[in-house]
């Protein structure tokens, strides 16, 4: 986020293996945030439909139930 005078604000850092954008893949609206990578990383892109087709795993699930409760 950038502040009135053009800093940049750091909202938070993700963990390795945290997903972003979880709420934005499930409701289908447009991603809110940016993301920049403090080190060299590698991300992976999923479309919304394979997202949605692999919501009926458990595990999945489960993960998506903690992720949109930190919202």
């Amino acid at each position: 986020m950038n502040s009135s005078d053009g800093k940049r604000l750091i909202l938070r850092i993700a963990k390795a293996g945290e997903v972003l954008e979880m709420a934005s893949a499930v409701s289908g609206a447009q991603a809110e945030m940016t993301a920049e990578t403090l080190y060299p990383s590698k991300i992976a892109i999923i479309e919304r439909s394979e997202f949605s087709a692999s919501c009926a795993s458990s595990e999945v699930y489960q993960t998506l139930t903690v992720e949109l409760s930190r919202t």
